[in-house]
C-alpha cells in the first residue's frame, strides 16, 4: 500500500505537537506527586488521548514501530488511569523514557518519494 508523502508530513507534524503537549502534561504531573485526584485525571485522559491519536493514525499509515511504541504508552497511562496511586517519579520516568523513544521514531520517518503522477492514482 502507498502513502501519500503528504499525509506522513501532516502525520509528523500532528504527532510532534502531540508529543510536545504529552510532555507538558507529563510536567503537570510532576510536582503534583502524590497527585492530586481532580488533576490527575484531567491530565491522564489528556495523556491517553494524545498518544491514541498517535497509535491510530500511526498504525494507519503503516507506521507499525510508532504504533508499537505508542501502544505500550497507551496501555500505561490506562492502566494509571484505572489506577491513579500507582503514579510515582519512577512511572512517570518510564513515561518519559518511552515518550523520547516515541518522539525519536517518529522523527525518523521519511516520507516517501512518489511521484505527482504516481500519488495522483493512490
Amino acid at each position: 500500500m502507498k502513502i501519500k508523502s503528504e499525509w506522513i508530513g501532516r502525520f509528523r507534524q500532528d504527532a510532534t505537537l502531540h508529543l510536545q503537549e504529552i510532555q507538558k502534561c507529563m510536567d503537570k504531573l510532576a510536582p503534583a506527586l502524590p497527585a492530586d485526584p481532580e488533576t490527575t485525571e484531567a491530565v491522564l485522559r489528556q495523556l491517553f488521548v494524545r498518544v491514541h491519536n498517535i497509535k491510530g493514525t500511526a498504525a494507519m499509515l503503516g507506521q507499525m514501530e510508532v504504533a508499537e511504541v505508542a501502544a505500550r504508552l497507551e496501555k500505561l497511562w490506562a492502566e494509571v488511569a484505572l489506577e491513579p496511586a500507582r503514579l510515582d517519579q519512577a512511572l512517570l520516568d518510564q513515561a518519559r523514557s518511552s515518550n523520547e523513544e516515541l518522539a525519536r521514531r517518529v522523527a525518523l520517518i521519511q516520507p516517501s518519494v512518489v511521484s505527482d503522477e504516481a500519488e495522483s492514482k493512490i
